[in-house]
């Protein structure tokens, strides 16, 4: 996850080949492929970079080095909300 600031700059294409490259890695008896979790905050609860920081930091402490996570900050709500994949 310490690279978690290239994610931002990088092409679809390019995300999804690096994910592929990596999942190579995994053990074909790995139980746990993937997760998919959320956070929302409330209106007026924090600005949209704190609420980023806040899922990319939950994300290293729940999955550390383990998985690649994607962390999406949605804005199209009267409540930011987070995706993490």
């Amino acid at each position: 996850m310490s690279n978690s600031h290239l994610w931002f700059s990088m092409l679809p294409y390019s995300a999804f080949y690096r994910f592929l490259q990596k999942s190579g890695i995994v053990s074909k008896n790995e139980k746990i492929v993937g997760f998919h979790a959320y956070q929302s905050f409330a209106k007026g609860e924090v600005q949209p970079e704190l609420a980023h920081k806040i899922g990319v930091r939950l994300a290293e402490e729940m999955w550390g080095d383990r998985f690649q996570v994607v962390v999406t900050t949605h804005l199209n709500t009267n409540h930011f909300y987070l995706l993490l994949y």
